[in-house]
């Protein structure tokens, strides 16, 4: 089995709706401030060895990045299926099957970002919770065998292996249940959608914006769950102040990039004001 180095957080399939012909976009990074041209998927919204367990000997298991490119293999044809059908007069209904891919790709999306779980596994809370382990383990350690197993590389490997096992914890019901409700699929006719590296941005439901979680997964479509309706699949036409209120959701949400493929999208939207009514 190979090593990949480089673990994307927002998957290659995921970025590639918000490219240009040459397949490259606009990238700005929210801490410099700065606005990259031209760049490529690739080098973007990922981590080197963000989801790999390391053993005590240094080896290294990659095996859940596998499972995650697996899942996005089966995902990519869906979402490349839903960008084309969006702005069609026939839309059809999204399957079962749809929809149970779309709920696993959508529900190990909150967990990929790798600064999920900095409040619950910080560096800190691991040595703290390690060396009460330690204290009320009642095993005999000399002091070497202590300073060793709080050492600092010890505590980042530790830190990594548990965020990587509590990423692998998949709820299966949690998502058998997302995928029993429907699916709502919006299209931007006006304005250009963005991507963050946390791509779903969350509302409390209003009439401006109808449910609460909308994925943009390309240039003009976005998708979201219908949760709590069963209405069968909606597509929705969005406004451009719609676009602009998903857009800047997702800016305000992510931490680290947003990209899309017109430089001009991404300078009108870090310069929005929202409005409130």
């Amino acid at each position: 089995m190979s090593i990949p180095k480089y673990h994307h957080y927002v998957p290659i399939c995921h970025l590639k709706g918000f490219t240009d012909s040459a397949s490259k976009f606009c990238v700005y990074q929210k801490n410099t401030k700065k606005l990259l041209r031209n760049q490529k998927p690739d080098n973007h919204f990922g981590q080197n060895h963000l989801n790999t367990h390391y053993e005590k000997s240094g080896s290294k298991d990659v095996s859940l990045e596998h499972e995650l490119s697996t899942l996005e293999a089966r995902t990519a044809p869906l979402f490349e299926r839903i960008r084309k059908i969006s702005n069609n007069v026939f839309k059809p209904q999204l399957n079962y099957e749809d929809k149970l891919k779309f709920a696993e790709y959508f529900y190990n999306q909150f967990s990929r970002h790798p600064d999920f779980f900095d409040d619950t596994h910080s560096e800190q809370q691991v040595a703290s919770h390690l060396a009460q382990f330690i204290a009320e383990s009642g095993y005999e350690l000399t002091s070497n065998e202590k300073a060793q197993m709080l050492s600092s590389d010890e505590v980042k490997r530790i830190r990594q292996n548990a965020i990587v096992a509590t990423r692998r914890t998949t709820i299966q019901s949690t998502i058998a249940r997302l995928a029993s409700f429907d699916f709502a699929i919006a299209y931007s006719k006006s304005a250009d959608l963005i991507i963050g590296d946390n791509p779903i941005a969350h509302f409390i439901q209003t009439e401006q914006i109808p449910f609460n979680n909308w994925m943009p997964i390309s240039l003009r479509t976005a998708i979201a769950p219908t949760f709590p309706l069963k209405c069968g699949t909606q597509y929705i036409e969005l406004s451009k102040q719609q676009t602009a209120e998903i857009n800047f959701k997702i800016l305000e949400k992510s931490s680290r990039l947003v990209a899309t493929k017109d430089e001009k999208v991404l300078r009108q939207i870090t310069n929005y004001k929202k409005t409130t009514t």
